[in-house]
């Protein structure tokens, strides 16, 4: 139940054991954590010493409805994820 702002390193996201993304600074992980609660889909795992900005969810909701523009960013991000599953254009070799 926590949203995670990458601030600085790098954070490779795993399903089932296989690394998917690499992600870096401005990306975020558990933003479906805080937006439908369920067991986790993947995990992430830091490849370096990093900064994190984490919120919990009822903070993030705050957060979004002060912030409609950056609600409208979280849902656009989130539906282009799932519009290309298969995109391998941050794909970890």
């Amino acid at each position: 139940d926590w949203f995670f702002v990458i601030a600085e390193g790098t954070v490779v996201v795993h399903i089932e054991g296989r690394p998917l993304r690499r992600l870096g600074p401005g990306d975020v992980v558990g933003d479906l954590a805080v937006l439908a609660p369920a067991p986790r889909s993947a995990s992430a795992v830091a490849q370096e010493t990093c900064l994190l900005l984490r919120l919990r969810s009822k903070p993030f909701d705050e957060f979004l409805g002060d912030h409609p523009q950056i609600a409208r960013s979280v849902i656009t991000a989130l539906a282009r994820m799932l519009q290309a599953p298969g995109d391998t254009s941050e794909l970890v070799e």
